[in-house]
């Protein structure tokens, strides 16, 4: 062989090594694999090359079967802010009538993050507090839900957690009906939980409605009337998405549980602490848009 196909022949394995050597920075974290996370690259899944996402947890499950398709961290026990919403708005169907009526009283003002900023004595059915619950993530809705008139809200919360051991949520405790942060022992759960929650959410018509809506006109005890848009940005900027549920705190940064169908195909996406809410806003939606992507059209399953 000649001098200059050996020149021609190194020079290419040296390219090759370097642009790989360029592709993958120090890794952050470590899969549950024990492989490392390089993030902003890629790695290797039992579904191909899986865009990397800034989440610190993940699961992808099938929608219609709850298999796991991908997973990352996903029994990191973690804090889950609203995305818990859920689960208190399973139980409120389950175990209390759609027109059983609350009356706003004094404890329920005031609450910290989102909320209706409800009147005290106005009076509001199940069916009319879970838009805002769903849509909104009034966390005021949730607390009246979960008070049912009674002065507290310990008792729903029990029923929460009996409904995480029902479901298989072995890695799940609650300590309110909101999602607001305390303390990690008390309060958390996982991204494979929170799938698995997901699973069994979407199957509740109604909730499954609610989820999947865009805004909702809620009416005031005073007669008048507030548009409430929906958190989730991708109903708007996806037309395959069917919801499901946003969360934010500090600590448990930006989460999201996503659905999207195509065809045959139906995926739930959990990703849990992506970003924060002032230095990166959006990273939430970008992690969320490359895994229904990536395993909704671009992996042939």
């Amino acid at each position: 062989m000649g001098m200059r196909m050996w020149s021609a022949l190194i020079l290419v394995v040296l390219l090759t090594s370097c642009g790989s050597v360029a592709r993958y920075p120090v890794p952050t974290s470590q899969v549950e694999d024990g492989s490392p996370d390089f993030l902003g690259s890629e790695r290797e899944s039992g579904s191909g090359v899986v865009p990397v996402v800034g989440a610190k947890s993940v699961c992808v499950i099938d929608a219609k079967t709850g298999a796991v398709v991908y997973e990352k961290n996903a029994n990191q026990r973690r804090a889950v802010a609203s995305v818990q919403k859920l689960m208190t708005a399973l139980v409120a169907v389950k175990t209390i009538p759609l027109e059983y009526e609350y009356e706003i009283q004094e404890g329920d003002i005031g609450i910290p993050g989102s909320q209706i900023e409800f009147e005290i004595g106005d009076r509001y059915t199940l069916r009319e507090l879970l838009p805002p619950l769903l849509i909104k993530s009034a966390n005021d809705a949730a607390l009246v839900i979960a008070k049912k008139n009674t002065g507290s809200p310990r008792e729903f919360v029990e029923l929460m957690n009996q409904e995480a051991l029902r479901l298989g949520m072995s890695q799940t405790r609650f300590a309110n009906p909101h999602g607001l942060t305390v303390d990690l022992a008390a309060q958390h759960s996982t991204a494979r939980d929170i799938a698995r929650l997901a699973f069994y959410v979407q199957q509740d018509p109604l909730i499954a409605q609610l989820c999947r809506q865009k805004g909702v006109l809620f009416e005031r005890g005073d007669g008048s009337a507030k548009y409430l848009p929906n958190t989730n940005q991708l109903l708007v900027t996806r037309r395959d998405c069917e919801g499901l549920k946003t969360g934010y705190t500090k600590a448990a940064g930006r989460c999201l549980v996503s659905k999207a169908s195509a065809g045959e195909r139906s995926l739930i996406v959990v990703c849990l602490g992506s970003g924060d809410l002032f230095r990166n806003p959006n990273q939430i939606w970008k992690d969320s848009n490359r895994l229904l992507d990536h395993f909704l059209y671009a992996v042939d399953r």
